[in-house]
């Protein structure tokens, strides 16, 4: 009786067979230049963050923020208006 239990469970744990359609299926151009401008946003979002945290360069690191804040806006509106 507790083999025929076992062999029920087994059967719903099997793998399905299909897969996730990737995200990018070659229609966005855009797709490598908006994962350039993520990174460098990113990389001065960090950068600027440290500098008006931690040291006395309060401009710098605010000016370094805008500048990161600039390219998130050119990176969204890349995705938003790229046809």
């Amino acid at each position: 009786m507790e083999e025929n239990i076992n062999n029920k469970e087994r059967e719903y744990a099997v793998k399905p067979n299909h897969t996730q359609p990737k995200l990018n299926n070659g229609k966005d151009s855009m797709f490598k230049y908006r994962n350039i401008i993520n990174i460098a946003f990113m990389v001065l979002a960090i950068a600027g963050v440290i500098i008006y945290t931690k040291s006395d360069f309060k401009i710098t690191g605010a000016v370094i923020l805008i500048i990161a804040v600039v390219l998130k806006f050119i990176e969204v509106s890349l995705r938003m208006f790229h046809k």
